[in-house]
This record gives C-alpha cells, sequence and structure tokens, in this order.
C-alpha cells in the first residue's frame, strides 16, 4: 500500500499497565527509534474525542492496537466512518474516531 505525498500520522493507543494492550504505544516508540522521517507518531492511553479534529489534518491514518482476537501476528483493515457519532463511558474505537474526524473536517 503506498501513499505518496499523503501527511501520514501512526497513532498508537493502549494502557501498557495492562499488559498486551501497551502494543500500540510501543509500537510508535520503535517506529520512533528508528528514526522515521516520513510520517509522524503519536500515541496515547485511548481515543479520544478531542484528537478527531487535531489529527484531522491527515491524509492517512493508521490505527495501532493490540487485539487478542484478530488474525495472528498481526493484520491491517481499512477503517469506514461509524454512522453512530455518540460517545460511550467506555473509549471509542477508530470507527467513531474516523466518523467524528469526516464531521469535522467534510474530508472522509
Amino acid at each position: 500500500m503506498s501513499f505518496p505525498g499523503s501527511h501520514i500520522l501512526v497513532y498508537g493507543y493502549g494502557n501498557p499497565g495492562r499488559g498486551d494492550d501497551g502494543l500500540g504505544p510501543a509500537f510508535v516508540e520503535a517506529l520512533e527509534l528508528l528514526g522515521a522521517t516520513d510520517l509522524d507518531c503519536e500515541s496515547d492511553y485511548q481515543l479520544a474525542i478531542e484528537d478527531a479534529a487535531s489529527l484531522a489534518k491527515y491524509d492517512v491514518v493508521v490505527f495501532v492496537d493490540a487485539d487478542a482476537k484478530g488474525p495472528a501476528p498481526f493484520w491491517f483493515d481499512r477503517v469506514q466512518p461509524s454512522r453512530e457519532l455518540s460517545f460511550p463511558a467506555t473509549a471509542p474505537g477508530p470507527a467513531r474516531w474516523w466518523a467524528w474526524r469526516v464531521r469535522c473536517s467534510g474530508r472522509r
């Protein structure tokens, strides 16, 4: 998969204090140690609604998170915006975050 000329963000999320759930931040840290210069890297404990507006400037966002139910050892999946824009008390997944990004920026 190639995105020439795109502004790319790798966004790792998860809580390192919860065992394998720290995969996202660890992945981002490893990219930074490798000196990845053609993309931006960020990480946090969870996706938050506040991130949608600030990260809407990116053409491509790669979400990195642990998932014990997914195919091993990893997989890529295109995220489609969720039809539901509300956020529950628990952290939203990438589809809801992407829906808010679309709402805030007008860009798919």
